[in-house]
């Protein structure tokens, strides 16, 4: 089994939105084979099973979207549907972007950050696309108001389900790095922890 998923396509990866994976596989640990999704499909939803709680911390590095406890099986699934339910309700959330030559609703699953350049914000896509509009970054995020999107930067607000890691003074995702300034680094390390605890225990 472990060979055959090394020989995988990035293409096959796409086909699917969400993966169990036991952790503790017999000739591979569930926890590299995580890692290789998040680094090819980064907004997979990543769900982990095993009997060793103790692993739940490791899993949170990877930032998955809960850890289920064979012990405690049905009972957590109970709790993950509801979860699920409720994530595929939340990214349906759009904005609706306007321009001088167009009126169109974007997803905010679609959004990886938004910067203000001068008079006017830039909203960075998962796909490159970069689409300007003349408003102020609080009136934006205003109109968006969501949870997931946290100020970094006095330029900068990122959605936290497009992070891949933390690094030092910088969000890293999938196309772009996204720097945290001083000012916000202590609450941003908090608040990107506060989401990740989330990830496993559902607040």
């Amino acid at each position: 089994m472990c060979d055959r998923f090394q020989t995988l396509q990035p293409s096959f990866f796409d086909r699917y939105d969400i993966w169990v994976i036991d952790i503790e596989l017999d000739q591979t640990n569930g926890l590299e084979i995580a890692q290789k999704i998040r680094t090819i499909y980064p907004q997979a939803i990543l769900i982990f099973h095993s009997k060793r709680n103790d692993l739940v911390f490791e899993s949170l590095k990877i930032g998955c979207f809960f850890f289920v406890r064979k012990d405690h099986f049905e009972e957590d699934m109970d709790f993950i549907l509801l979860r699920l339910q409720k994530h595929f309700s939340d990214i349906k959330k759009e904005y609706v972007y306007h321009s001088k030559d167009q009126i169109r609703k974007i997803s905010y699953e679609e959004i990886e950050y938004i910067e203000k350049i001068g008079h006017q914000i830039e909203i960075h896509l998962e796909n490159q696309e970069i689409l300007k509009e003349r408003k102020s970054l609080k009136d934006i995020m205003k109109e968006i108001d969501s949870p997931v999107f946290l100020q970094c930067h006095q330029s900068y607000y990122v959605n936290l389900s497009k992070v891949m890691k933390l690094d030092q003074n910088d969000f890293i995702l999938k196309n772009n790095k996204v720097q945290i300034s001083k000012r916000y680094l202590l609450k941003v390390k908090k608040e990107y922890m506060k989401y990740l605890c989330s990830c496993a225990e559902g607040l």
